[in-house]
């Protein structure tokens, strides 16, 4: 069926780990980063380069 998992609330590096090992490619949680403000996020996103999209657009071409 090619479902993509994502885990949520994934709090610690020991289950990032875990749910890696088991396939899982899509995480959100403190793990990952605490809560915060879209303008903060957005920042957070693109320093970090992550391979995302915003409304369907890669965030490369997302006006900040």
């Amino acid at each position: 069926m090619h479902f993509e998992v994502v885990a949520e609330g994934v709090e610690d590096e020991a289950t990032w780990e875990r749910l890696a090992k088991l396939g899982c490619g899509r995480l959100q949680g403190y793990a990952i980063a605490r809560p915060m403000p879209r303008a903060e996020a957005a920042r957070w996103l693109w320093e970090s380069g992550a391979d995302v999209a915003v409304a369907g657009r890669p965030m490369r071409q997302v006006a900040m």
